[in-house]
């Protein structure tokens, strides 16, 4: 058999993979094309978000007070105190499609940095001064931790300092970690003249207290004899409404601000995927073209036995057992036929 005239390994594979590739290209594209439940999901959320848009957008009570704040300060116990600056830094969601109500939102930020001597585990209270043209009324919350340690039972080296970024004592099998307050985002809510503290926002939306983030400090060597001196971090403290669109969002999409696929973006999709079927469907004629101009096995063994018929006599004659030559008898003038084997013995 030639393997030149067999049919290519490469031609099969290409014949499974575009069929494979058209099968799911296929089935992608009806799906974006049919697909009502994205429509109807992304619809709804869509609907509550643009409610409470609206309900912040309208002349009420609570953006107006609001709006109406001149200043804020942050005090901790150290009577380290910093001025909140009103910013509508992050308030943008994800999702701006145009069936998606606009907002005027804003919030105040401000940074607290903090120094310490030898490490230990401390707390502080931190006191908000809100002046609402020249009202003031201070907010405070109470026994906030800022640094903390954590214990884990390990004695994999590796583990504890590139993992958990801890200082590992082998002898006990004891990883600490130690932890610095890094954010502290407070929710308030509008009273009758003032605010109160209502909870707490993360990146998923309202939390039901103050929400802290902890970022890990830099841990010394504990097999050096390394102690944590002069620790010095920061901490951003965050004051938003308590019907912020932002935080409503978040609490639609936990954290993500994308209300889901539009009809158009999916359409979009699907063309993509009827373009992908277009293109395997020609691959696929194509390898099926090359595998039927193949020649078929049947065709090159037939081919093979009228090559060996067509050899020259000289070939045979190679392979005959014996030769028959005339040779003249020492007792007679007559010839007589003298056979003789291949190996030259007479017969």
């Amino acid at each position: 058999m030639n393997p030149v005239h067999a049919p290519q390994d490469g031609i099969i594979f290409s014949i499974l993979l575009s069929s494979v590739i058209l099968m799911g290209s296929l089935a992608w594209m009806v799906y974006e094309f049919t697909d009502e439940k994205s429509d109807k999901a992304r619809n709804d959320l869509v609907l509550q978000f643009n409610k409470a848009t609206d309900a912040w957008e309208a002349t009420n009570e609570e953006k107006t007070q609001w709006n109406s704040i001149e200043s804020m300060t942050a005090r901790d116990s150290d009577d380290t105190e910093v001025p909140l600056e009103k910013t509508a830094k992050g308030d943008v969601i994800a999702d701006k499609h145009q069936d998606v109500h606009s907002f005027d939102s804003f919030h105040f930020e401000g940074v607290i940095p903090t120094e310490v001597g030898d490490w230990f585990s401390r707390s502080t209270d931190l006191s908000l001064t809100i002046n609402l043209k020249n009202k003031f009324q201070q907010l405070s919350l109470k026994n906030i931790t800022t640094t903390r340690t954590k214990v884990h039972r390990t004695s994999n080296w590796k583990q504890c300092q590139n993992t958990l970024r801890g200082s590992l004592n082998s002898k006990d099998a004891i990883c600490t970690t130690y932890e610095t307050l890094s954010e502290i985002c407070i929710v308030v809510t509008t009273t009758s003249g003032g605010f109160r503290i209502s909870g707490g926002c993360s990146k998923e939306g309202h939390t039901p207290e103050p929400f802290m983030s902890y970022v890990t400090y830099p841990s010394p060597r504990y097999d050096r004899g390394e102690v944590l001196q002069n620790v010095k971090f920061s901490t951003t403290v965050i004051i938003r409404a308590d019907h912020d669109p932002v935080l409503s969002a978040r609490d639609l999409t936990h954290g993500s601000t994308k209300f889901g696929q539009t009809k158009g973006e999916r359409l979009a999709l699907g063309y993509a995927a009827l373009g992908c079927a277009i293109v395997s469907g020609c691959m696929l004629a194509f390898s099926l073209y090359q595998w039927k101009t193949s020649t078929p096995p049947h065709k090159y063994t037939k081919h093979s036995s009228q090559a060996s018929a067509k050899q020259p006599s000289a070939v045979r004659h190679e392979r005959d057992s014996s030769v028959v030559v005339p040779r003249k008898s020492e007792n007679s003038t007559d010839k007589e036929m003298v056979r003789y084997r291949d190996g030259g013995d007479m017969v």
